[in-house]
């Protein structure tokens, strides 16, 4: 029930309110409209009197004056018109805990018992009242506190909130202005709130219609400017709305592409999923990545997004064409950033849940089952043509035996797990590389040359594996050695790679992986059509 609604209500079933609200919420104005709405008579019927000046007597009891009666002279007293007649059906007492003591004593009887001094005011329905909060922590009113037997009196207490009231403003000024006034102000910070009251507000636009400077009537540091410009072509909350219901996407990209549009809107847009899906995918990224972190509503909406689109096996078949490549692009974003480990996490997750073997791209650190879970979920598994084979030996002065060059590279590998010179490291995978290029047909030991590429890359870092002839060497190694592997095996099976991965798993995230990613295939791995998929919406 709306507050009209309520009072209405209250003042038929004749029971006392006690209005409280801070400055400027319209409450002497709702009560002047609710006795109206009535059928009072302001000035006959109904009384509204600022408690602060009133003096009981010359306004209740009355002026003595000495009368002559009968022979017999005394003091009687006459009473204001409206008491006289007995025709008041309402009083309000505006400020009431602005008056003095004396004068909320004096009326204690009245508002219980509807009279004065045992006197009966026979009309009298309603004695209603407002107050500024005693003890309200924004605002320190010179107020007196009402004591209990005051305040029971009233068998109505009623809240007034800080803020225009919509209704009010519509009737005043019309739903343009309105809409827009009010808009603008919730936008404005707690602390310029309150230097703004409703009825500054009121009188802004009062102000704004004389063709008036609004900087005159409200702080500068509000940003009046802005509230003469919202009113003179529309709130952005309006603009949006008129833009959605004409279906311009042209528009809307434009809209949304100014930030302050989308902080003025974003409460708006998050109010219904049909509106983020429109309008989320046009928010910049940057704009969009903040609306993320600071509202859950948009954070459940992109996860039930991404989490539907997971199940389709063509992601292109997904109907929110617009929404998919957003979410991924500003998700993947996310999940690299540091500024935010719980946020990075949750965006790492999301996207493991729908873009197949993500966690392979996000850099994070994982078990060597998931690892391997990961790779055969993106990867397809090719296995190397028995007819073609292994490429053929370049030199064939190098007459050494199988069983020779095994123990030459397992040699090798002893030394890199035990030098700690980065340099000796880069010159170890140089003659590994040599070593089996000048007797590739002749090795049959390719798991060696694994263990010499893995302690390899674990005992260094990316920037020296990456370096550009240490590259070359571990890359032309990689691949002959997972050539072999395909070769020595007639079918390829989930466990044969499982067992691969957990042989290599610093090669692999150290330096395969981006060779797949960058190439979309490295010897017997390469992306699969879904990865691929999700790679160009990413992108």
């Amino acid at each position: 029930m709306g507050i009209e609604n309520k009072l209405d209500h209250y003042f038929s079933c004749g029971l006392n309110c006690l209005l409280r609200g801070a400055h400027g919420v319209g409450k002497t104005t709702l009560v002047n409209e609710c006795f109206t709405r009535n059928g009072l008579v302001l000035g006959e019927t109904a009384l509204i009197l600022s408690a602060a000046t009133i003096d009981p007597w010359v306004d209740f009891i009355g002026v003595p004056k000495e009368v002559t009666k009968d022979g017999k002279t005394y003091l009687d007293f006459i009473q204001p018109k409206h008491f006289s007649e007995d025709k008041v059906q309402a009083i309000f007492f505006d400020e009431f805990n602005r008056s003095h003591k004396k004068i909320r004593n004096a009326v204690l009887e009245l508002i219980q018992f509807k009279s004065i001094n045992g006197k009966k005011f026979n009309s009298l329905k309603v004695v209603w009242a407002a107050i500024n909060p005693e003890d309200d922590e924004d605002f320190q009113y010179d107020v007196e506190s009402l004591d209990p037997a005051q305040k029971d009196r009233f068998q109505i207490l009623i809240d007034l909130p800080y803020k225009p009231d919509y209704s009010y403003f519509v009737k005043k000024f019309g739903e343009d202005w309105a809409s827009s006034a009010i808009d603008w102000w919730k936008d404005l910070t707690l602390k310029m709130k309150k230097q703004v009251s409703p009825r500054r507000l009121d009188y802004a636009l009062e102000v704004f219609g004389l063709d008036g400077d609004l900087s005159d009537v409200l702080p500068n540091e509000s940003s009046p400017r802005r509230l003469s410009k919202i009113l003179r072509e529309g709130s952005p909350r309006q603009i949006l709305s008129n833009i959605l219901n004409a279906n311009n996407d042209d528009h809307l990209k434009e809209f949304l592409n100014d930030t302050n549009n989308v902080e003025a809107c974003m409460p708006e847009i998050v109010r219904y999923k049909k509106h983020m899906k429109r309008c989320l995918p046009f928010v910049r990224d940057e704009s969009l990545v903040n609306s993320i972190f600071k509202n859950n509503k948009i954070k459940d909406h992109i996860e039930e997004t991404l989490q539907s689109v997971g199940s389709y096996k063509n992601p292109n078949e997904f109907e929110e064409t617009k929404e998919l490549p957003k979410y991924l692009r500003v998700l993947s974003d996310i999940s690299k950033s540091g500024s935010d480990k719980a946020m990075s996490n949750w965006a790492t997750n999301v996207l493991s849940g729908c873009v197949p073997g993500f966690m392979l791209l996000s850099g994070a650190k994982a078990t060597i089952d998931l690892l391997s879970n990961s790779i055969l979920e993106r990867y397809d598994i090719n296995v190397v043509d028995q007819e073609s084979g292994k490429p053929k030996s370049k030199n064939d002065s190098y007459d050494y035996d199988n069983f020779s060059i095994s123990q030459d590279l397992e040699n090798l590998e002893k030394q890199i797990r035990k030098t700690n010179q980065t340099s000796e490291r880069q010159q170890l995978i140089s003659e590994s590389a040599f070593l089996i290029k000048n007797n590739e047909n002749k090795i049959e030991n390719h798991g060696v040359v694994l263990n010499i590429l893995n302690s390899f890359c674990e005992r260094s870092q990316k920037k020296t594996i990456h370096s550009e002839t240490t590259l070359d060497n571990v890359l032309y190694l990689s691949e002959w050695a997972l050539d072999s592997f395909s070769l020595s095996k007639e079918e390829i099976s989930d466990r044969d790679i499982k067992n691969l991965i957990r042989r290599i798993p610093y090669l692999f995230t150290k330096c395969l992986i981006p060779q797949i990613e960058s190439k979309e295939s490295f010897s017997i791995f390469s992306l699969n059509k879904k990865a691929k998929i999700f790679n160009s919406l990413i992108k």
